[in-house]
């Protein structure tokens, strides 16, 4: 180990960082100077820089993955080689908003009985039923298992925080009969050795490699679309006690999440109450199989006809359509024929003084002698030429009786000459 490496060691220990987190910063550091062929603290702020975009762009680092890099060169130039560099005090990463993927209790069952070995399978057992995480089921030991209480202590969990998990009646029936096999006096699951024989002398737990490997093997073979690792047992297990019915803040306990918002986003991967709102959804929902057909019918022609309920819509055709084109054509085109109240036609307004008469019926003009006839020929210069009245049964205002004239309208005339 060199000088810079074991300094950086102790800097981390001092911080009080767990051993993942330390194995993540001193890779973190490794990486980079190994990218560069210089050591760490020779390195230049643009050098630093250029690393980090070539992570994000050219090696497409996730937000996760990338968050633990930065952070381990920024603890690095914090506090092993101190560096005043704008560049790691600006760089943001934004938090990850990602759904985990969860097995449904019969696909856990299925994958966990495709495990091979019995001790993969017992621990892969406890991690689900228990809602552990990968180290924290692997470090379990012996004495952490209180059959009095149906209680399981787990140490060192994250962020150097114990708690206790309720622990299943079936669960300890099989540990035990699994520790029955090695009878390791302090690991519950200890590292067996080649001949996996060792297991009673080990002084180690299970590596975190052989358990993953084991895990990816079953996966790969069962042809699940999702993304699944050993976190996704522990993810399925909140999941389940929530479909359950457990509450979020007891679940949050037996998870050891120190926000509730943590545990709050299981809520939205799982259905509590989901059957019995599939249930009522269905019923609400029934004959919604039908009515893609109900809208049209086919004859025996082939050819498509309206359905009743099509015909009853505003602007299909009805029966009674030859009877209206007849009446219509009957009417007289230089005016719109609409219902009293339709506003989608109005008339052009009536200049003034071309006719002050209301539209209702006028009796007809006086008969005008020879005499009299001739004299309005000759003052028509005073005259006003004659004007078509509208007729009275056109066009109304809504709410106002119309008025019915008992004979057509006639054109009249009338005139400017002083009648005495």
């Amino acid at each position: 180990m060199s000088e810079l490496r074991r300094r950086m060691t102790e800097d981390l220990q001092l911080r009080g960082l767990s051993e993942r987190t330390q194995e993540a910063y001193l890779r973190a550091v490794r990486k980079l100077a190994e990218h560069f062929r210089t050591p760490p603290d020779r390195l230049s702020e643009e050098q630093v820089r250029q690393y980090l975009l070539y992570l994000k762009n050219d090696c497409g680092f996730a937000p996760g993955s990338m968050r633990v890099a930065v952070n381990g060169v920024k603890f690095f130039y914090h506090y092993t080689a101190p560096r005043a560099w704008a560049t790691l005090c600006n760089i943001r990463i934004p938090p990850q908003k990602t759904l985990p993927d969860v097995l449904s209790r019969p696909e856990v069952r299925q994958l966990l009985a495709a495990v091979r070995t019995r001790h993969n399978r017992a621990y892969l057992w406890t991690v689900y039923a228990c809602g552990l995480r990968l180290n924290e089921g692997l470090h379990l030991q012996v004495a952490d298992l209180d059959s009095q209480r149906m209680m399981l202590h787990v140490h060192r969990g994250k962020g150097a925080k114990d708690r206790f998990i309720l622990l299943p009646q079936e669960l300890l029936a099989m540990l035990r009969r699994y520790w029955l096999e090695h009878r390791n006096p302090r690991w519950l699951f200890p590292a067996l050795g080649r001949g996996r024989n060792q297991g009673g002398v080990a002084d180690k737990p299970m590596a975190e490699a052989s358990v993953q490997g084991a895990w990816k093997r079953v996966v790969d073979q069962s042809g699940l679309a999702k993304s699944v690792s050993i976190p996704t047992l522990r993810h399925s297990y909140a999941s389940h006690l929530i479909e359950a019915g457990v509450g979020l803040r007891r679940v949050q306990q037996l998870l050891g999440h120190s926000s509730l918002q943590t545990t709050a986003r299981y809520l939205h991967v799982t259905e509590p109450g989901g059957e019995h709102t599939r249930q009522i959804i269905d019923q609400l929902m029934q004959g919604v199989g039908a009515a893609l057909d109900a809208g049209a019918q086919v004859d025996a022609d082939g050819r498509r006809c309206s359905s009743s309920a099509r015909s009853r819509l505003p602007g299909t055709p009805r029966d009674d359509d030859a009877c209206r084109t007849e009446t219509r054509a009957a009417l007289h085109h230089g005016l719109p024929h609409r219902r009293v109240g339709d506003r989608a036609l109005r008339l052009p307004p009536v200049r003034a003084g071309a006719c002050d008469g209301s539209l209702v019926r006028q009796p007809p003009l006086p008969q005008l002698s020879k005499r009299e006839r001739r004299r309005l020929v000759r003052t028509t210069a005073r005259q006003a030429a004659a004007v078509p009245l509208l007729l009275v049964d056109v066009h109304g205002s809504p709410g106002v009786p119309r008025v019915r004239s008992a004979t057509p309208a006639r054109r009249v005339r009338r005139h400017v000459p002083r009648f005495e």
